[in-house]
């Protein structure tokens, strides 16, 4: 994937060397991590698959891929409970790894209730 993120360990070592050098040399700031899904906003050149959402749409408009190229939207494809409780699990690992590190911070997180044809999920 060709995105910004904290998912990996590559990902997590670059972003410490930033946040490192802003609280010890920045007079103490702090960081929030931000976490957020990119669903149908996404692009298959971005995110290497057909960009998962809550159902199959399409946004209109252009997005910017790979070398600021603008390409249409895709259509997502709905993702499968199976995708959803992966999609869960991979912000619980977010969360973590923003906790486990004292120079970022979690947004705050809510329990999540989804939903998905017969099934409910409730984690966090």
């Amino acid at each position: 994937m060709h995105m910004v993120g904290i998912w990996s360990p590559e990902q997590v070592a670059a972003w410490k060397k930033v946040t490192t050098e802003v609280k010890d040399n920045g007079k103490g700031g702090k960081f929030m991590c931000q976490l957020w899904h990119m669903g149908r906003q996404g692009h298959s050149d971005i995110m290497g698959v057909t960009p998962p959402s809550a159902s199959a749409t399409k946004m209109s408009g252009d997005v910017t891929v790979k070398h600021h190229k603008k390409k249409p939207y895709e259509t997502a494809h709905a993702m499968t409970v199976e995708e959803i409780q992966s999609t869960i699990e991979d912000y619980k690992k977010a969360a973590e790894v923003c906790t486990k590190n004292n120079t970022l911070c979690p947004s705050v997180l809510q329990t999540m209730y989804i939903s998905y044809e017969s099934h409910t999920i409730h984690t966090l």
